[in-house]
């Protein structure tokens, strides 16, 4: 079982601290990248920023945005994208593995591609928002208990699987993630998350 470990967890709260959200704070991780193996996967990164910004304004959430240090740049770019101001950081970079487990278990919730931390998130079942394309929920969607995937499930999608090699070769330039807009998205976060704050639910993560 995934475990949070002590030490991560002391850093990752004064982390926090410096970054001016309190044990109080509603915290949201957003994963805005994907890896080099299909860069398609990636939702496009404004359309984050309006999503980051309503979380921020309407559930007074500070959200987090996560990566490796290759992709902090990108990540990072989100702050000149926000529609208004908002309570954003970039921590992208920032986190050790272990740091970014610890991370996750303190989130209220995770939005992001489909890539990585959306399966840690499920090892340590973080209520997640799940954005899908070029490869299917069906398969590769959250297992956390509290989920929801965003997924336009065009006629073209999925395109990438095991059998593939997970190669891409996409001529309507990831129409299938485009294809889901921030309104429609928001319709659908929006009382999800509000949901989740009237019903917290406490987690244990096996050690």
């Amino acid at each position: 079982a995934l475990g949070v470990h002590a030490e991560d967890a002391v850093r990752v709260d004064a982390l926090l601290a410096g970054l001016g959200a309190s044990r109080r704070t509603p915290l949201v991780a957003m994963n805005v990248n994907a890896s080099r193996l299909a860069f398609e996967r990636r939702w496009p990164r404004d359309r984050f920023a309006h999503i980051a910004a309503r979380l921020s304004a309407r559930f007074g959430a500070h959200v987090l945005l996560i990566g490796s240090a290759a992709e902090r740049d990108y990540a990072g770019a989100l702050l000149g994208e926000l529609p208004h101001p908002a309570a954003v950081s970039n921590v992208a970079g920032r986190l050790s593995f272990g740091e970014l487990v610890a991370l996750l278990d303190r989130s209220a919730l995770l939005v992001t591609n489909d890539s990585g931390p959306l399966h840690v998130a499920s090892a340590l079942d973080t209520p997640t928002v799940a954005l899908f394309g070029p490869e299917t929920p069906a398969r590769y969607g959250p297992l956390a208990s509290r989920r929801l995937v965003l997924y336009a499930g065009l006629a073209c999608s999925p395109c990438i699987s095991v059998q593939n090699r997970k190669t891409v070769s996409c001529n309507y330039d990831a129409l299938c993630m485009r294809s889901i807009d921030v309104d429609t998205a928001w319709r659908s976060i929006e009382p999800f998350v509000a949901d989740l704050a009237r019903r917290p639910a406490a987690r244990e993560v096996a050690g």
